[in-house]
């Protein structure tokens, strides 16, 4: 996952603020954190195995949906603004200010519970850890959850021309490419986790040979199809019948999927994405409510937080009352985990962000080339 455009940004119009896009980040993040954290406790309770599954599909559809919103929101906050010279170099010093410090800080705080190996921990400080298939152990390396990160650093890099191509589609074409893209990612089962899953040839290597962020673009060109068809499609407020026949599908193909057709998750994915764009439905305004803008905003740092967090937590306890270890993570760890993250979400990640803004700034006028 990775922490939307910045509103406050010089290449934006002055749209209006999707709130609700914000808030649900919270619970999507919170999904995968369940997932990681709460598998395992489950197993250990005897619970049925497919009640792991569902925790598992729901944590891995909820990167499918932050692809999603990610595309989704770029091409929101970006589009017409891309066109200026410099505007690209912008947004790449735009897009680091706002990712990496956060990324390194979980780095630095994972470092004494994983060590990777040099080459490893080259690939996870330039973000590049899943760009090579052919060492696919390097995606888990070092802060086991910044894989997707990597994901995100390779569509930053081609966001611009991804755009500047997309743009100028006629909506007819733009809503053709969209179903296209859809049923790409649903027939090719692009979202899935391991090859072992798939029993179609050329799917699986498809798998095995493909660099994971080129596998995964699919979900992010459909965000950046549906951010287009939002700003051109004339319409002004939220179906919410669509909305909640979204969440009413998610549930069910959550609870009757196994296998490669979880990818189907990505049609209520987008239906629910695009429909909590509009606002003004009873869900869109409980995911607009102050406290879920804050922890929709915290969201990036509770999802990369997750593995220092967490083991700092069980060395404390484990030191300190080894007797309660246990159970007592299995309470704290959700609620010191959103704490820890909030603090670095304000107190580190929006000052930093502002500071490497300022100092790109600075650094452009006193250009040669600046006026």
């Amino acid at each position: 996952m990775a922490p939307p455009a910045e509103s406050g940004s010089p290449l934006t119009h002055n749209r209006r603020s999707l709130a609700a896009l914000t808030g649900i980040r919270f619970i999507a993040a919170m999904q995968v954190v369940f997932v990681h954290h709460g598998a395992g406790f489950v197993a250990r309770l005897y619970a049925a195995a497919p009640m792991v599954d569902l925790g598992w599909l729901a944590a891995w559809n909820a990167l499918t949906f932050f692809f999603l919103l990610s595309g989704f929101i770029l091409t929101y906050t970006y589009t017409g603004q891309m066109s200026a010279q410099g505007s690209w170099r912008r947004f790449w010093e735009a897009r680091f200010a706002r990712v990496y410090p956060v990324y390194l800080l979980a780095l630095l705080l994972s470092y004494p519970f994983s060590r990777p190996g040099l080459k490893p921990a080259l690939a996870c400080l330039f973000m590049v850890q899943t760009w090579d298939p052919f060492h696919p152990g390097r995606a888990m390396a070092w802060n086991f959850t910044a894989w997707s990160l990597s994901c995100e650093a390779f569509f930053y890099l081609i966001f611009p021309w991804l755009l500047a191509a997309m743009v100028h589609l006629r909506l007819k074409h733009l809503r053709i490419l969209i179903a296209v893209t859809a049923l790409f990612i649903v027939f090719g089962h692009t979202t899935l986790a391991e090859p072992e899953q798939i029993h179609t040839a050329w799917i699986a290597a498809l798998f095995r040979w493909t660099p994971t962020p080129l596998r995964r673009l699919p979900e992010f060109v459909l965000g950046i199809g549906l951010g287009l068809h939002y700003l051109r499609s004339g319409r002004q407020q939220a179906h919410a019948w669509l909305l909640w026949t979204a969440i009413v599908a998610e549930l069910v193909l959550l609870a009757t999927l196994h296998g490669p057709w979880i990818s189907l998750l990505v049609i209520p994915d987008a239906v629910l994405l695009y429909e909590l764009a509009y606002g003004g439905t009873l869900v869109a305004r409980f995911l607009s409510i102050r406290v879920m803008l804050v922890l929709g905003g915290a969201s990036y740092a509770i999802y990369l937080m997750q593995f220092p967090v967490r083991n700092m937590l069980g060395d404390a306890l484990t030191r300190f009352t080894p007797q309660w270890a246990g159970s007592a993570s299995a309470l704290l760890y959700p609620l010191l985990l959103i704490a820890f993250s909030t603090a670095v979400f304000l107190w580190f990640e929006e000052p930093t962000r502002r500071g490497l803004r300022r100092w790109f700034a600075r650094r452009e006028a006193q250009a040669p080339h600046a006026n």
